[in-house]
């Protein structure tokens, strides 16, 4: 019986390493080799990967751009005059955008301008949910806690991954390059292959009052170093809007926000939003779309008919009551109701 326990653990054992072995070399999450980063067919933990390379490179770049995966199609070389670098990782929250400003300013990075992208996602989701996802696993919660690091990343599952993505031979070298360089790939003229009208999942609890408090001490903390901050809501997609609408707090989210911090907003029923085309999916704007924003809140350019239906309205804690009356209008016209 004693021979058996110890033949058992010594195999368990040799398993284990083997699996680790294979997980740290191949690498699917690319949390071993951030600073080599390999495209290879799996979603990789971007937060991890881009606050690695830029605590390794503290003077390449002075702004930043923060937020979900919509993010990902704002292109960062449209911020004319600044070296500027986008943060997009998947289902990224104010309270990771936080903490990701908190480490570059406690490693003597201060950017000149930070924009940050919210919209009904950032008080849907739970923080701590992020945390337990190998590909959204912030990058100061893994430095803080190595054992959680070591279960995300060299568990047997993880193995099992790596091993599937040596199958996977169509590498993206573009990518791989464009994440160092500007944090995302940009490209234009790419379409959806279909718009469904899917139904929002009002069902869950609200993180509202945490992403909010996030969202008042990234505002603080950007005034008392001197940053320029720059919010803005998303343009979602109509189906999208009408779904956080009939939730029923999407208007407290405008308001509280409004007290956080000014922002542009660029979501409602409009020309842009109503139009599936400028969409990849029901999530997703084009990068067509991402330059529009951009141009407006960095180049103060605003379309007078998109603006007189609330794409692109600069909102405060003193006319964000406007903002919601011509939402609302756009709604009733709809048919939509809070």
């Amino acid at each position: 019986m004693k021979r058996f326990l110890i033949k058992t653990l010594a195999f368990a054992l040799i398993f284990a390493l083997t699996a680790a072995g294979i997980s740290v070399y191949i690498d699917p999450y690319n949390v071993f080799h951030p600073l080599s980063y390999r495209e290879n067919g799996v979603e990789p933990n971007k937060n991890y990967i881009k606050m690695v390379y830029i605590l390794h490179n503290p003077e390449r770049f002075d702004s930043f751009l923060f937020g979900s995966s919509r993010v990902g199609f704002l292109n960062p070389q449209k911020l004319t005059g600044a070296r500027a670098y986008n943060m997009t990782g998947s289902m990224a929250l104010p309270k990771e955008h936080l903490d990701n400003l908190k480490t570059m300013l406690r490693h003597g990075i201060r950017p000149r301008n930070v924009i940050i992208e919210v919209d009904d996602l950032c008080y849907r989701m739970d923080p701590e949910n992020n945390k337990r996802e190998q590909q959204r696993a912030p990058y100061e919660y893994l430095r803080c806690h190595p054992l959680a690091f070591a279960e995300l990343y060299l568990c047997p599952r993880v193995a099992l991954d790596a091993l599937e993505i040596i199958r996977y031979s169509s590498r993206n070298r573009q990518e791989e390059e464009d994440l160092y360089a500007f944090g995302t790939t940009i490209i234009y003229g790419e379409r959806g292959l279909y718009h469904p009208k899917t139904e929002e999942d009002l069902s869950g609890p609200s993180y509202l009052d945490g992403a909010m408090d996030a969202m008042a001490e990234i505002a603080a903390l950007c005034r008392d170093n001197d940053i320029r901050l720059t919010v803005f809501v998303t343009p979602l997609h109509y189906a999208a809007y009408a779904g956080a609408v009939a939730r029923g707090d999407y208007e407290l989210f405008l308001r509280r926000l409004a007290e956080a911090t000014p922002y542009y907003n660029f979501s409602g029923f409009n020309d842009i939003t109503l139009d599936a085309d400028n969409y990849m999916d029901t999530s997703h704007y084009l990068a067509e779309i991402g330059d529009m924003i951009l141009d407006c809140i960095w180049n103060g350019n605003t379309d007078p008919a998109l603006l007189s239906q609330g794409f692109g309205f600069y909102t405060t804690r003193d006319n964000v009551e406007e903002l919601i009356a011509l939402l609302r209008e756009g709604n009733a016209a709809r048919g939509l109701t809070a």
